[in-house]
């Protein structure tokens, strides 16, 4: 598991400083536990996991939601789309919110599928029932791997002190 460069001491303690949509991000001292890399092949929405142990002997889960997006020069770049970062006094808190978290709330139309207008009446039955269809497929998709990699680091921090 390699550390982020933003987090560059993941076996010792140091400043660490988590991205989070909507607000300002989250900074502590602490320590890197566990961390899980969701990219898979042919994904283009996947979460990477992270779980860290502040100094006060509190509990940091960070989910983003990473996006691969095709750039200009048939060049593939990858970027968040969703940070999630949150702190907890304990670690069945912050375990309890990463397996609680909906990763199908991160997929949102215009970025992970194309948006459309619903109410379009241009846009024909059909052509909503298979991006419906097509939505929910990766929606299905991103859930079964987002429960793949809280199981990988379940097991990984199982593995060792926490």
């Amino acid at each position: 598991m390699n550390p982020r460069p933003e987090n560059p001491l993941a076996t010792g303690w140091g400043l660490v400083r988590l991205r989070r949509d909507g607000t300002h991000p989250l900074r502590f001292s602490g320590r890197l536990i566990a961390r899980h890399d969701g990219a898979a092949r042919r994904a283009t929405l996947w979460h990477d996991l992270a779980l860290y142990r502040t100094e006060q002997a509190c509990f940091v889960v960070e989910i983003v939601a990473q996006l691969l997006v095709a750039a200009p020069r048939c060049e593939r770049r990858i970027r968040p789309a969703r940070c999630h970062a949150a702190l907890f006094d304990t670690l069945d808190g912050a375990l309890t919110r990463m397996e609680s978290h909906d990763p199908s709330h991160d997929v949102c139309p215009g970025i992970a599928v194309p948006a459309f207008r619903l109410d379009d009446p241009a846009v024909p039955a059909a052509m909503l029932m298979m991006h419906a269809a097509a939505l929910q497929g990766l929606c299905r998709d991103v859930e079964r791997r987002y429960r793949i990699g809280v199981g990988v680091l379940l097991a990984d921090i199982g593995l060792r002190e926490v």
